[in-house]
């Protein structure tokens, strides 16, 4: 068997003109002729120099005046040096911070439009990475895992074709960039394996010995979370990510979640005792894109790194002209004007509201409430009121949320009571999962307070919460297919009754730090979605921690209540009590004063169906 000594590769990554051990940083890495600018065509611009010097944690330039800033029209704004760059970003809300932190960060989320060199800024840095690992005489040994396991770059892309094209990109600097050669072994056309110095060592170089082993590898793959999981993985790029698919294992939460834990173990190891780590984790998550809406889970990190500061997360968001300035303005220009929306998304790197908006003005919601109004406990006695619920029964789901309202005198729709019970809050904060007879249990204490004359709920949970409730005698409520055609006919009508005014809805309470109380808040974040010309899918925003269970049974109770807008609004009166002798007053009395005691919705009290005309 053939092997290589220790000597000869260190003569070999000499050539390539920097240590074995220290390394270059990325910069240096691009931009020279013995890293990736071997043919002397990369050329990285200030934009993304920044980005990277940020992430990795190099000083930025403070004298030079090198990053022109302009309009997407070429108007040119002002011309700053890279520190005042990365200030004016973090001014405008575009970046997470103002100043380079020593050490750089650990997980990058880069929201930049298309034609910024996404592609292109993800394979430098899978380069850059594997070099890293290869520069390092024994990796195993110094994060103290073991030799059997392969230490895996992987990089993850929406589908086969994008997957190929980061590959390609990937792969050529591996076959042009000689700091690679001494390393190099097997590749296929998802994936190039490597040898370090140790396993040379061990079992001989690749070609030159049937044994031979090669311990790291840069795998490529599309967007499934299943064929992810197991092994170390040292590095992760996702790569429009905002792009993946919304569920199942190819969603970007499946993805993530399948390869995040495999980088935890790469912390540098005492080498005399390798479950001592000598310092934090070396493994990173790479999340490039461009934007969608505000939501969905590239949002919802990118949200993170700005809401809680220690996550060592770097989040930048830059349009095309302002990362690459060779575009030129009439490119932007015939794609604003061919779709504005879109144009801000793709090229404007900005996180829109465009599924947002369910509720388009505000104002059209509050001049609908009433300030002064409140939520009531009791409604009167003989006047009908509608139920609409939204069963929701585990803990990181939905809640359960019940409104009820009336229609008044004026045909008005009157919010009289919203409200959620929800498991692991409250009441509920020591189960994991609601019962439906819970659930009917309180449906039957608010029926003793209204008198509901109509109920419904979503069939999804559907046998066994009727029967709950029909065995509080709440027949009366019932289980609806809500399929989307219903859906959107029972919104449409929400917004109608919006727009007409014939809503009056109450504001309280309202927490601290909120404009308003929790339903309004969930209403204004609502987001439509359009599926077909008669179909509208309205939902809460696809972000952790959004719901919309509280406007669910309020459209519902909407719904019902509309249907009897210009109808009396109260059961028929018994005679009075002056038209009879007072003996039979009397027996009169005593029979309502039993059956107020009996609950609004107590069967003694229903009208027989034969005079309901069914």
């Amino acid at each position: 068997m053939t092997t290589l000594r220790l000597g000869d590769i260190f003569q070999e990554a000499a050539r390539s003109g920097t240590e074995v051990n220290e390394g270059p940083n990325i910069i240096d890495f691009i931009e020279s002729r013995w890293g990736l600018n071997r043919s002397g065509d990369v050329h990285l611009y200030p934009v993304q120099k920044i980005i990277l010097k940020v992430f990795y944690g190099l000083p930025l330039d403070k004298i030079s005046k090198v990053v022109e800033v302009r309009n997407w029209m070429g108007e040119k704004l002002m011309t700053l040096t890279e520190e005042d760059y990365l200030k004016f970003l973090f001014d405008e809300q575009r970046c997470n911070v103002s100043e380079v932190p020593e050490g750089g960060f650990q997980d990058l989320c880069l929201a930049i439009g298309r034609r910024s060199g996404k592609t292109l800024m993800a394979s430098w840095i899978t380069a850059f990475e594997t070099d890293k690992i290869l520069q390092k005489e024994n990796p195993h040994g110094y994060y103290g895992i073991s030799r059997s396991d392969e230490i895996k770059l992987i990089a993850v892309a929406t589908g086969k074709d994008q997957a190929g094209i980061l590959y390609n990109a990937v792969s050529s600097h591996f076959l042009e960039c000689e700091r690679f050669s001494p390393y190099r072994a097997n590749s296929t056309q998802s994936n190039a394996k490597f040898q370090t110095v140790a396993d040379i060592e061990q079992s001989g170089r690749h070609g030159e010995s049937d044994l031979s082993r090669a311990s790291i590898n840069v795998t490529f793959y599309s967007c499934v979370a299943k064929g992810l999981r197991g092994g170390g993985c040292i590095l992760v790029v996702l790569d429009e990510v905002a792009h993946f698919v919304d569920s199942g294992q190819s969603s970007a939460e499946a993805v993530y979640t399948a390869v995040s834990p495999s980088r935890a173990a790469f912390t540098p190891k005492d080498p005399d005792n390798p479950t001592l780590p000598l310092g934090s984790s070396e493994g990173r998550i790479i999340m490039i894109s461009s934007p969608l809406g505000k939501e969905g889970f590239f949002y919802e990190k990118y949200d993170q790194g700005f809401r809680h500061g220690d996550l060592g997360r770097l989040c930048i968001s830059a349009p095309t002209w302002e990362v690459n300035p060779t575009v030129p303005a009439e490119e932007f220009r015939r794609h604003f004007l061919s779709d504005p929306k879109k144009f801000w998304t793709e090229f404007g790197a900005v996180f829109t509201d465009r599924r947002r908006g369910w509720i388009e003005n505000e104002q059209d919601l509050l001049d609908c409430v009433n300030k002064a109004l409140k939520p009531i406990r009791t409604g009167k006695t003989r006047r009908s009121h509608y139920l609409g619920m939204d069963v929701g029964v585990t803990k990181d789901g939905d809640g359960t949320a019940i409104s009820i309202g009336h229609v008044d005198e004026e045909d008005r729709i009157i919010l009289d009571l919203l409200e959620e019970m929800k498991a692991g809050e409250g009441d509920y904060i020591d189960q994991d999962r609601l019962e439906f007879d819970q659930i009917a249990d309180r449906v039957h204490e608010l029926s003793r307070n209204f008198y509901i004359s109509e109920g419904m709920f979503d069939s999804w949970s559907g046998i066994p919460m009727e029967q709950a409730l029909v065995k509080k005698g709440l027949s009366q409520i019932k289980s609806i297919a809500i399929k989307p055609e219903l859906e959107s006919r029972i919104w449409k009508n929400f917004k109608d009754m919006l727009f007409a005014q014939r809503l009056v809805l109450y504001d309280w309470p309202i927490l601290p730090d909120k404009e308003h109380c929790p339903y309004i808040e969930e209403l204004l974040e609502l987001q439509e979605e359009w599926r077909s010309k008669y179909i509208v899918i309205v939902q809460a925003p696809r972000i952790r921690g959004k719901h919309d269970d509280r406007s669910d049974s309020l459209s519902r109770m909407i719904w019902l209540a509309s249907q009897h807008l210009g109808k009396k609004g109260y059961l028929s009166k018994q005679r009075s009590p002056r038209e009879v002798d007072p003996r039979t007053a009397s027996r009169l009395q005593r029979i309502a004063r039993k059956k107020a005691l009996m609950g609004g919705s107590h069967p003694s009290r229903m009208v027989p169906r034969k005079r309901r005309g069914y």
